[in-house]
């Protein structure tokens, strides 16, 4: 009979080449913030030198070291008046909105002011491009009827047309002008 034949491979062995080792496991401890008491401003110390007194009530800076609210950029009164022209006619669809929606829709519409305010700079206006703009604004509404749309769309171009008309017809004060 044939002998057997003797396995020679050890077995549990690792395969020969570069050792890798695991990283040791670090169990972080979860920090701990201390905060000081929040000082009144009766509490704080004394500034030296001139301290200049701050006008505005005392409640428009509830805590000390709080920076204030960036202040919005001021409009322009072209720009006061196409947003009113915008809004015309719409607080009650607005109110209506869901509240992401209103976000949305107020956002678009600032936008859309500005780009029409930029439009109506011009020496030539592009009534088609000022349309366009208000009507994908009021798209934004949801289930809004098309011919609402369209017609909303066409008032307000209208109403926009009529006060740059009114802002050309405006005599200009210039201090400066020759006589």
């Amino acid at each position: 009979m044939p002998q057997k034949m003797q396995d020679i491979t050890k077995r549990n062995e690792k395969p020969q080449g570069p050792e890798i080792k695991p990283e040791p496991q670090i169990e972080e401890a979860p920090i701990q913030v201390e905060t000081a008491p929040k000082a009144g401003l009766e509490q704080l110390p004394a500034m030296p030198g001139p301290v200049e007194e701050v006008k505005g009530p005392a409640e428009a800076m509830p805590e000390y070291g709080a920076a204030p609210a960036p202040a919005a950029p001021q409009k322009s009164p072209t720009l006061e008046k196409i947003e009113d022209i915008l809004e015309e006619d719409l607080e009650q669809i607005y109110f209506q909105m869901p509240a992401q929606k209103q976000s949305e829709f107020r956002e678009v519409g600032q936008e859309t002011a500005s780009r029409i305010e930029t439009l109506m700079m011009g020496v030539k206006i592009n009534v088609k491009k000022i349309l366009e703009l208000i009507i994908r604004w009021l798209k934004i509404i949801p289930g809004i009827n098309k011919f609402f749309l369209e017609q909303e769309a066409k008032i307000k171009t209208d109403e926009l047309l009529k006060l740059r008309q009114d802002q050309q017809d405006k005599p200009v004060n210039d201090k400066n002008r020759i006589k």
